[in-house]
């Protein structure tokens, strides 16, 4: 919009159910949202108190009708009012050890088995687009080369791609000391939003690199936990992704197990991955760690994750309402609140 305080909507059925999402960004800190619903059930008035819910599909893969979602209720069990169900956007944070970094440069230099998988991969895209402008020719030159000798640099470029609907941010896990006019914080820097135009996760993550401003002793559990706030204030499917690497270094405050429990709270999902041969140790502390060995296996946890992501839903409740305070009352129900 040209003009952010004053400006006309586009033309509208006022009896059917409009949502309006407007979000402000002043720095990579500095935030400001808003929502509202009108028309419909709302026909007489503007409903500008809602809380977001993100949920799971069930194995059916259908969003639930709002009539369903009446299932949806506090722990006082006093069913609450569904104002609409959306898919929308997603957003992903990740924390990146610095430890991290190595191995993932290692996994660009493919061992012979990952190296004859893709260029596989590279030779049946190549046929396959050839058969589709029917050059026969060009076929019968690819056939003889018996494909690409080597994957080529833009190749790895677009591997774990990443969906067009997603957006990926990172979160620094170095704190700068913030004082206020009554206190001071600690501030996590954030990266620029990354998206499938940038390439693939193994691209960004390779080529990303912390702000100016990071600096001192690595912060891996505090980073989560902010991250966890950054991902659920903007109301969008989400979830934050920790990679660790071989030994990492970590001088937070908060223990993983309490990170982990905001999180839950939060209903955040968080995927741990670690590039060194140590997740069997490392899920005695994050559980649930997903080893990282090669490239395939960042493909195959980059795959995982954008199923999860792509299950998810927003519901939108009317009213406001802490996250830990709702419940789906049913246990039959086909969805289930994202965690």
């Amino acid at each position: 919009v040209n003009d952010p305080r004053s400006f006309d909507l586009p033309d509208h059925y006022t009896e059917a159910l409009h949502f309006i999402r407007v979000e402000l960004d002043f720095s990579d800190t500095v935030s400001s949202l808003a929502e509202i619903t009108f028309g419909g059930a709302f026909a007489d008035d503007v409903s500008t108190e809602l809380t977001a819910v993100p949920i799971f599909l069930g194995e059916s893969d259908q969003p639930p009708e709002s009539e369903a979602l009446r299932g949806v209720s506090r722990k006082s069990s006093r069913p609450l009012s569904v104002v609409a169900v959306e898919k929308g956007p997603a957003v992903l944070l990740a924390v990146l050890d610095e430890s991290a970094k190595e191995a993932l440069l290692r996994f660009g230099k493919l061992n012979s088995r990952d190296l004859e998988h893709l260029i596989a991969q590279e030779y049946v895209n190549q046929t396959r687009s050839v058969f589709a402008r029917g050059n026969s020719r060009e076929l019968k030159k690819i056939a003889r080369s018996g494909s690409a000798r080597k994957v080529s640099r833009s190749f790895l470029r677009e591997r774990a791609e990443l969906s067009s609907d997603l957006q990926l941010q990172f979160l620094w896990p170095f704190a700068e000391r913030q004082e206020r006019l009554t206190s001071a914080v600690d501030v996590f820097h954030s990266s620029k939003h990354f998206t499938s135009e940038d390439g693939g996760l193994y691209w960004i993550l390779i080529q990303a690199e912390p702000s100016a401003e990071s600096s001192g002793p690595q912060r891996l559990a505090d980073a989560v936990a902010s991250a966890a706030v950054l991902v659920a204030r903007r109301n969008r499917r989400r979830a934050v992704i920790l990679i660790l690497g071989e030994d990492p270094v970590d001088a937070s405050y908060l223990r993983p197990a309490q990170v982990q429990r905001y999180l839950e709270l939060l209903r955040v999902p968080l995927f741990v991955w670690s590039t060194g041969n140590n997740a069997g140790n490392l899920s005695r502390i994050w559980l649930n760690v997903t080893q990282l060995s090669s490239f395939r296996d960042l493909e195959r946890a980059v795959k995982h994750l954008q199923h999860q992501l792509e299950r998810q839903r927003i519901v939108w409740i009317d009213g406001v309402h802490l996250p830990q305070d709702i419940v789906i009352s049913s246990a039959d129900s086909e969805f289930s609140l994202a965690q």
